[in-house]
């Protein structure tokens, strides 16, 4: 289901008069689980941009990439919910969703994406007061950076 099925789907309800509406309610498995995560992105980036509520946001985020299949755009929610966490100063939530996109990165393969989350992630720790996180994830952010430089001196 698309993003603009989903979206159809919820104005229907809401077009529906407030006593049928008390009768009916949305079944959930209506709106498929990727549908729900763009819709949860989209509502934490306006709420991250408009009353910068970076808390809300960046859980909401952190829920679309539970529910969303594996893929760059998790990853993605993953790193914003990171950011989001970081600016409204929750440090070692910052570095679990940084570690979490790190992880994600790697199994689908993409090594420059987890470099730069472990390296987000440690400087997250590192503000945090955690220097030994900050330090073991600067390091793995290193060690990959490293590979990526190999792989590519490699190929020429």
């Amino acid at each position: 289901m698309n993003r603009s099925t989903a979206f159809s789907a919820l104005a229907v309800f809401a077009l529906i008069p407030a006593g049928a509406s008390a009768q009916m309610s949305v079944d959930e498995t209506m709106i498929d689980a990727e549908a729900q995560a763009e819709i949860l992105t989209e509502q934490a980036y306006l709420l991250a941009n408009q009353r910068n509520d970076f808390e809300t946001a960046a859980s909401w985020l952190r829920q679309a990439a539970i529910a969303q299949a594996p893929s760059a755009a998790t990853v993605r929610s993953l790193m914003n919910a990171g950011h989001f966490h970081f600016y409204a100063r929750r440090s070692l939530d910052a570095v679990s969703a940084f570690k979490s996109a790190a992880e994600l990165a790697l199994e689908l393969g993409d090594t420059d994406t987890a470099a730069s989350a472990f390296r987000n992630g440690a400087f997250a720790a590192d503000r945090g007061g955690d220097v030994e996180t900050a330090r073991e994830m600067l390091q793995q952010s290193i060690s990959l950076q490293s590979q990526t430089v190999a792989a590519e001196a490699a190929k020429q």
